[in-house]
This record gives C-alpha cells, structure tokens and sequence, in this order.
C-alpha cells in the first residue's frame, strides 16, 4: 500500500500548479492547454504530491496521443461526494479493446512506453477512496476523470 500523507487542499489550485508546470511540454507539443475551474473551491483531503503525480501522468498521456497537436482541456468540479478532476484531449481516441486494457499494469501502446503511468494513477485514486473513469471514442478523443472523495 501506497502511504498518503493528505491534506486539505484545493483542487482548483493543484491543477494550476501542474498545468503552470506543464505549459511549456504543451507548447513543445503543439497542444493547446486549457484549464476550466469549477467557480469557488474545490476542496478535498488529498496527498498533494501523488494527486499532482497521477494529473501530470493524465496530461503527458494525452499530449504523446495528439501526434499532430491539438487542445487539452482540465477541468475540476463536484459529483456528490466527489471532487473531480477531467482531463480531455482531441487525439485519436481508442478502440474499446484498448480502453479496456489501459489500466493493466505494463500495458502500452507506446513505442518505449513502460505501461506503468494509468495504472499508477488509478492505484493513486483508489488509494485516496476514489476511483478513475474513462470515456473515449475512436476519432474524436478521450477523456480521464479522477474522482477524489471530499472527505474521508
């Protein structure tokens, strides 16, 4: 088990911390990065450092999917018990055999890629009492959602 020193912390301002420390691998990149914050705060009792971990994992992810560029859009926001974080690109998309095997440890799709970066974020999820879920279609993008409780 994975050892969670949390706190109370704003997502809201997490995502832009990483987003400030990914800007520039997104312009490198030619992705447009966006960041759309739920108004007011969005509060829940996390380990800072894995959170940030598990969102820079979700954008390196996205950004390597657009090859030829394109827009990544983070938001944050408030499901009943959960605070969440969605993180949306206009890449490729994947097939459903692929969805469904993103998660299993040293899977990839990548050339050089370890298959260790999804699979750690849902164990950083799970970890927090949360869960990570996945919505993508062939063509037209894909979109990861964190979902952190609000208090445990």
């Amino acid at each position: 088990r994975m050892t969670l020193e949390p706190t109370p912390s704003d997502l809201n301002q997490l995502v832009e911390e990483v987003a400030d420390f990914f800007a520039p691998q997104a312009t490198v990149s030619q992705v447009r990065l966006h960041v759309a914050p739920r108004q007011g705060e969005v509060r829940a009792e996390v380990d800072v450092r894995l959170v940030k971990q598990a969102l820079l994992n979700l954008m390196l992810n996205a950004t390597q999917a657009m090859t030829q560029g394109g827009e990544l859009i983070v938001r944050t926001g408030v499901e009943g018990d959960f605070a969440c974080i969605s993180v949306t690109d206009t890449g490729p998309g994947m097939s459903q055999d692929v969805a469904g095997k993103v998660f299993e440890a040293y899977y990839s799709t990548k050339k050089g890629g370890t298959g260790l970066g999804l699979p750690l974020t849902r164990r950083i999820a799970e970890e927090h009492g949360g869960r990570i879920d996945l919505k993508t279609e062939p063509g037209k993008g894909s979109s990861f959602t964190l979902y952190l409780p609000v208090k445990h």
